[in-house]
């Protein structure tokens, strides 16, 4: 790990079923990654945050990089968060039962490419 990726925080992804396919949203970059598995969205938008991480090292422009996802996303992701704090809290007590949205944090480091 160099020194840029370690001071990287997490980015929010938003995952969530849109009909038959699974959707993963990283809201930093207002990037969507789909598939017909939650792995195949998650590792298809980390594999395009990747691109556009090297990109903007590469040519200079990490100023552009962040793109923030319009805010009803930033909403669901923060409703999602709290739902999953609250599941852990009663999970011992009774049955948790499924949600549409599920936030989560990427470690921003795995998507930031190596740099010799």
């Amino acid at each position: 790990m160099n020194e840029i990726s370690a001071k990287l925080p997490g980015l929010k992804l938003l995952l969530f079923k849109d009909g038959e396919e699974y959707v993963a949203h990283i809201l930093d970059f207002d990037l969507v990654g789909t598939g017909a598995t939650r792995e195949e969205a998650l590792k298809e938008v980390s594999d395009s945050a990747t691109a556009q991480i090297a990109y903007a090292l590469e040519h200079n422009r990490v100023k552009e990089l962040l793109h923030p996802a319009p805010s009803e996303f930033y909403e669901k992701w923060k409703i999602a968060e709290q739902h999953a704090l609250m599941d852990i809290l009663i999970s011992a007590k009774r049955p948790v039962r499924a949600r549409k949205y599920e936030a989560l944090e990427l470690p921003a480091s795995d998507l930031v490419p190596c740099m010799a």
